[in-house]
């Protein structure tokens, strides 16, 4: 697994106060997002697409690692699209010496270009629960695309991530998702104004920082390298704070391995677990 060493814990004396205090026009502000509009366009046009999550969250006085991977494949070669996706989620709880097999599933998400799974790991078990909707159409004996399957299928996907892993979802909708050649880009944090270098453009709100997310390039080709999020925000009694990166890249292929719903025959423990509707979608 990468390192964390690029995690970041943003400066909390005073940088937003001084930021929000210069008055910035809106074609200033999307010049200095040009980059990331740059890049999510070229993405647009990839079939195959691979986004990694990882870093830490602590809380109630215990740190978790944090690892999710999310991969997108759409198929043209039927002449309709076939749109498939996987998200796997682990955590595992920080101790010392680390321990290399702490690693817990928390969440599997699967698009098998018909229906979209949605497997939710109950802590310490093999059971859990699940829910399914479809978003393609069941006509004439099989399952066939509508007009709007892309966006159906991301739609339920927004859904179905949680927490920081709705990251992950919004940079996937916004590459894949609406109508013709550009992308879907909007402003990540709509009430801050961006800052830009020649090799980022970061947003952060609050003074100290609550939540700051930062986009980085490679100075020579202006690729998007990635993204980093911290977030801290109350959560009862005490605070909950996250530090991710994110890294996004086009892959020429796929591992078969993936897109496959677990089995309903038992041999995962499927059969114990609970099943939670999806909602319906007409055929």
């Amino acid at each position: 697994m990468r390192t964390l060493a690029r995690l970041f814990v943003p400066c909390l004396l005073g940088l937003a106060a001084v930021a929000s205090a210069q008055t910035v026009s809106e074609d200033e502000k999307l010049r200095r997002e040009e980059p990331i509009r740059n890049a999510f366009d070229g993405w647009r046009g990839t079939n195959i697409f691979f986004v990694r999550m990882e870093g830490t969250e602590a809380v109630d006085g215990k740190t978790y690692d944090l690892l999710t991977d999310l991969y997108w494949h759409v198929d043209r070669s039927s002449g309709q699209p076939v749109a498939k996706v996987e998200l796997q989620k682990k955590y595992r709880l920080q101790t010392t010496p680390v321990d290399p097999n702490g690693w817990r599933t928390a969440q599997r998400v699967v698009g098998d270009g018909a229906y979209l799974y949605n497997y939710r790991h109950f802590a310490g078990t093999r059971n859990g629960e699940y829910s399914a909707v479809p978003y393609s159409r069941f006509i004439g004996g099989r399952w066939t695309p509508g007009e709007r399957y892309i966006p159906t299928l991301l739609t339920h996907l927004t859904a179905a991530a949680g927490d920081t892993d709705a990251y992950l979802v919004r940079l996937l909708r916004e590459v894949y998702g609406g109508e013709g050649a550009t992308s879907q880009y909007r402003r990540w944090i709509p009430t801050a104004t961006p800052e830009s270098t020649e090799t980022t453009v970061t947003y952060r709100v609050g003074d100290p920082v609550r939540r700051q997310i930062t986009f980085n390039f490679d100075p020579d080709t202006d690729a998007l390298l990635s993204i980093m999020l911290f977030d801290t925000k109350r959560v009862g009694s005490s605070y909950r704070t996250v530090n991710a990166v994110m890294t996004p890249q086009a892959l020429t292929q796929i591992s078969p391995d993936l897109f496959h719903p677990y089995p309903l025959d038992g041999t995962y423990g499927v059969r114990g677990w609970r099943l939670i509707p999806g909602p319906r979608q007409s055929q």
